[in-house]
């Protein structure tokens, strides 16, 4: 009888362990439409982050069809619960300090926001890119949860891209404001500590990288991808300015950087190249617990890499959805996003060659792995 009890506590604990490691594969993003500039759609989607397969899981409007203006591209999770912060910039770029009173979903002001999942939402077509909402039993759609509060930052310090992480180590959630409009010779990331339970964000410092000269990288770093580790241990990526200058090295990491970035004094530490080529494009970026890092190319391309600076970033994954007829009409079989729709064969997913006002994508940036998983 022992050996049953010993045999089914084994069985057990296999499933509990291949069930954290599944859910561990699973990330999620949010589609940005340039503070609605373009008219596109917000969607959310789920990703797994081993084969690029996507879940459409919903648009961001509220229960009565109003649209998004937010961007929430920077993502965090604490526990299974997931949050996103909106950009630090209003609707023409510049920033927007604190527009208390502003209406909870068309506000320009930067929030921080729960996010969630409820009840199964029709995956937008070209025939029907725009289907009715499931509302869920208490009236309000799949994505938006209760707004947290606004983040408050200084206005002029306000950037056009977010990345968010959780440390656990001190309760709150960081973030990092960006610009790549900025001038190489001064900021281009300022950091900032957000309290989960208000939305308050308080200035950290600027993003520096005071050893810039001997270790590579920038001197202020342009860093729209960001995670912390459950050790405290944060990191950002960009791909678009950080260039090797020793291009014909051996190895084939000339473009885009990786860092590690105090959480106390912002300062950052160069830690590698990334890519083969200049992307001269937005990432996102997730971690599951471990060293392993996870970069997501705004255009639908998920790289693999690790911490340690003699690493190779695997090729990527192109994000798809596993039906042959679902996703965008113009991409390949097998590689289309759920829902997102596009036209160029060139670049089939995106916003290129696409009328507005029935669908396409822009940019997938906000990305994060909850463990324990998502609901």
């Amino acid at each position: 009888m022992k050996n049953i009890f010993k045999t089914i506590a084994c069985m057990l604990v296999l499933l509990s362990l291949t069930t954290v490691s599944f859910a561990q594969n699973l990330a999620y993003s949010v589609t940005d439409n340039n503070q609605d500039a373009s008219s596109r759609r917000q969607q959310f989607y789920q990703i797994n982050v081993s084969n690029g397969e996507t879940a459409y899981l919903g648009d961001l409007v509220s229960s009565s069809n109003q649209r998004v203006i937010r961007e929430y591209e920077g993502l965090a999770s604490i526990g299974s619960s997931l949050y996103g912060v909106a950009e630090y910039a209003g609707l023409t770029g510049g920033g927007v300090d604190c527009n208390t009173g502003d209406d909870p979903i068309t506000g320009l002001s930067s929030d921080l926001r729960i996010l969630r999942r409820g009840p199964v939402q029709t995956v937008p077509t070209a025939a029907n890119p725009t289907p009715p909402l499931v509302a869920g039993t208490n009236g309000l759609n799949t994505i938006l949860g209760p707004q947290i509060g606004e983040t408050c930052i200084n206005a002029a310090d306000g950037g056009t891209e977010s990345g968010m992480g959780y440390n656990p180590l001190d309760g709150f959630l960081y973030s990092i404001s960006s610009d790549d409009l900025f001038a190489a010779t001064g900021v281009r990331s300022r950091l900032y500590r957000i309290s989960p339970s208000t939305g308050l964000a308080t200035l950290v410092a600027s993003v520096t990288n005071p050893d810039f000269a001997t270790d590579g990288g920038d001197e202020f770093p342009y860093l729209d991808g960001f995670t912390v580790f459950p050790n405290g241990e944060a990191y950002g990526t960009e791909a678009r300015f950080s260039q090797d200058p020793n291009g014909g090295d051996a190895d084939t990491r000339d473009w885009g950087g990786l860092y590690r970035i105090n959480l106390a004094t912002g300062d950052s530490d160069f830690v590698k190249y990334l890519f083969p080529t200049d992307l001269n494009i937005d990432t996102g970026l997730a971690s599951r617990g471990t060293n392993t890092l996870f970069i997501l190319n705004e255009r639908g391309i998920i790289y693999q890499t690790t911490t340690a600076a003699n690493t190779a970033v695997s090729a990527g994954t192109a994000m798809r959805t596993t039906g042959a007829t679902s996703g965008a009409g113009g991409g390949a079989a097998g590689l289309r996003i759920a829902g997102c729709r596009g036209a160029v064969v060139a670049n089939p997913e995106f916003e290129e060659g696409i009328t507005p006002s029935v669908g396409g994508c822009r940019d997938f940036e906000g990305f994060d792995i909850p463990v324990p998983a998502f609901n």
